[in-house]
């Protein structure tokens, strides 16, 4: 070998050394911004409970299931998942990269020829083999494969938010099909009692009681008219609220999967956390934590691509002897080769990238520190709201007892044929009975949907 090729091969591991003892270029920033975080998150933390297997919180067994079917089961879950293993390979071609190469070659030929009677065969075999490989002086390929590694994580990451995202969707689905069912039992009471009132006013007006007049008979019939179509919009309400969970469950969405079952009771203890609690919890948040760190990785990179790079290859190859000449070392060739390479001008395309990838990261990180403050400000926010939304539920449920007296009242005095009972007032107490427990119904969706927003919001394993 020549002492050019020694000298080469003693210099890499100088090179290298330095280059890992020098800072070359300046360390970046790698984490957010301050973000303000209020005292009276501190406060919070000791009277909440935790947000780890949220949704048996509801004691629900149908909605552990459903969940559970969903995250077996969703396609576009699986689409993520495969995200992970495609970089998992990645992550293995950029520590190949590190590694030398090894590659083979060989082709065999047979001919003959007749030369004066005579047959004369040949059969040649020729091998060849070259390797190579890039001496790391500066960390590049070590870097590309720590970039890959945290790529990885972040897909990790975005995987378990999306399994958070899904278990969060199949929950308010689930809550808005029990919604939907209830709407529609009340409706059809509704309706049961509309055909109720018109048949004591159809009664009354044949009876010739006073004050009992045709008009109070159309009055009742347009209620038990404009009550059938609610029954019908609210059948239908439930079939497209039904198709919309199959699809979450990687089902047929023939609108057959109904519930016979009632809202749960909403959950009393909520979970309190700090703000930084929230921050390492919730996995969109840890994949853009991953995702800044690739990004210094790839600005590392680029800055280290305007270094010189050396490279060794060699190459070992027979010449096209016979089989039985194979083996013969004075047949053999063999070849190594270095390179040594540095960028001169390129019109400062690498520098623009550098500039480029560094902009890319003041970015991320601005866009990070935002989509924290948001975090903050969803959990903050239904917390506040189930609060609210709580309090609502009671005045209703006061409404609802009151409004009830009320119909039953009105009912009993139309249909004993008081002077001064009117089909109005029945079929307004009616209207204000309706009203009350459908808003009841939908109040109390709307604090289980909060919740669930709530455990989204915290970053809790469903």
């Amino acid at each position: 070998m020549p002492n050019n090729y020694i000298k080469v091969l003693f210099l890499i591991p100088l090179l290298s050394s330095c280059g890992a003892l020098s800072p070359l270029f300046p360390k970046i920033k790698q984490d957010s911004e301050d973000i303000p975080i209020p005292s009276t998150w501190v406060t919070r933390l000791n009277n909440g409970s935790d947000a780890h297997n949220w949704v048996k919180k509801f004691k629900d067994s149908s909605l552990t299931s459903l969940v559970n079917e969903a995250l077996e089961n969703n396609y576009s879950l699986k689409a993520t998942a495969l995200r992970i293993d495609q970089l998992k390979a990645l992550e293995i071609i950029t520590k190949a990269r590190q590694r030398p190469n090894l590659n083979g070659g060989a082709s065999i030929t047979n001919s003959g020829s007749n030369d004066y009677g005579d047959i004369n065969e040949s059969t040649p075999l020729s091998l060849s083999f070259s390797t190579g490989w890039e001496a790391d002086l500066w960390g590049r390929l070590k870097d590309q494969r720590e970039q890959a590694r945290l790529d990885t994580t972040a897909a990790k990451a975005d995987y378990f938010s999306a399994r958070l995202s899904l278990a969060g969707t199949v929950t308010s689905a689930y809550f808005n099909l029990l919604s939907a069912r209830e709407s529609l039992n009340l409706t059809e009471e509704t309706l049961h009692n509309f055909n109720k009132s018109l048949r004591i006013i159809e009664r009354n007006y044949k009876a010739g009681i006073p004050g009992v007049d045709a008009l109070d008979v159309q009055f009742g019939r347009n209620n038990v008219t404009s009550a059938q179509r609610n029954v019908s919009e609210a059948k239908l309400n439930l079939a497209r609220t039904s198709q919309a969970l199959q699809i979450l469950l990687g089902r047929y969405p023939d609108g057959s999967l109904f519930s016979k079952q009632e809202l749960p009771s909403p959950i009393s203890s909520l979970p309190n956390t700090l703000p930084q609690g929230v921050i390492e919890q919730r996995p969109d948040l840890i994949a853009s934590r991953a995702q800044l760190a690739s990004l210094v990785k790839e600005v590392d990179i680029r800055q280290k691509a305007l270094l010189p790079s050396i490279s060794l290859s060699g190459r070992v190859s027979d010449s096209s002897v016979s089989i039985t000449e194979l083996l013969n070392p004075t047949f053999l060739a063999w070849s190594v080769a270095s390179s040594l390479s540095q960028p001169l001008v390129d019109g400062g395309e690498r520098k623009a990238a550098i500039s480029q990838a560094l902009i890319q990261h003041k970015i991320a990180i601005q866009r990070y520190s935002n989509a924290a403050l948001i975090a903050f400000q969803e959990v903050e926010f239904a917390l506040m709201a189930d609060k609210a939304i709580a309090e609502q539920a009671e005045l209703l449920k006061k409404e609802v007892r009151i409004t009830t007296l009320a119909e039953a009242q009105a009912q009993r005095d139309y249909s004993s044929g008081l002077a001064n009972a009117r089909i109005l007032s029945v079929l307004e107490s009616q209207r204000r009975a309706v009203n009350a427990r459908s808003s009841l119904i939908r109040i109390q969706n709307e604090r289980l949907q909060n919740q669930v927003n709530l455990f989204l919001a915290v970053g809790g394993n469903p």
